[in-house]
């Protein structure tokens, strides 16, 4: 009897473990599934909403450098009578710098940057300082306008 007994133990006990393994892969598949879908639609909505921020926050500055420190600059814009003056943070790994030499641009080191440099700056504004993601040198060309208030019938411009 105790063989009998032990016979149908071991028989159900390879059944239990032939089975368990089975039924665990089948639930955990379908719980997993159903998370991977919520974690990417929250992913997806939470670089929708970066992406929307870094767009709004997306700025750009023309100057003149007029102040060089190890991390940071400050960019002087003259409109009109008007001096505005722009914080720059330079990030070593994050800011690209080019020259703009004719229709190509050049990669330079944050160290070629000098006060005096004409510069166009883009980033993300960030609590009124500008994170620059890239700086670009080229040279400040100066365009006047004036009005003609004379013409000189004899081709001459003084009398």
């Amino acid at each position: 009897m105790i063989k009998t007994t032990e016979k149908v133990l071991l028989s159900c006990i390879c059944a239990y473990l032939c089975v368990a393994p089975v039924l665990a892969i089948d639930a955990s598949s379908s719980a997993t599934s159903s998370i991977d879908k919520n974690a990417k639609q929250l992913i997806e909505k939470l670089a929708t909403k970066v992406e929307e921020t870094r767009k709004k926050d997306q700025k750009a500055y023309v100057g003149l450098i007029s102040k060089m420190e190890d991390s940071a600059m400050v960019v002087s814009s003259i409109n009109g009578a008007d001096e505005k003056k722009y914080s720059i943070k330079i990030d070593d790994t994050l800011t690209s710098i080019f020259k703009i030499v004719g229709a190509t641009k050049k990669e330079l080191k944050k160290s070629n940057l000098k006060v005096g440099d004409y510069v166009i700056v883009t980033g993300q504004m960030l609590n009124d300082t500008l994170e620059a993601s890239e700086i670009y040198v080229d040279e400040q060309f100066l365009v006047r306008t004036a009005k003609v208030t004379e013409i000189s019938k004899s081709g001459r411009i003084y009398p």
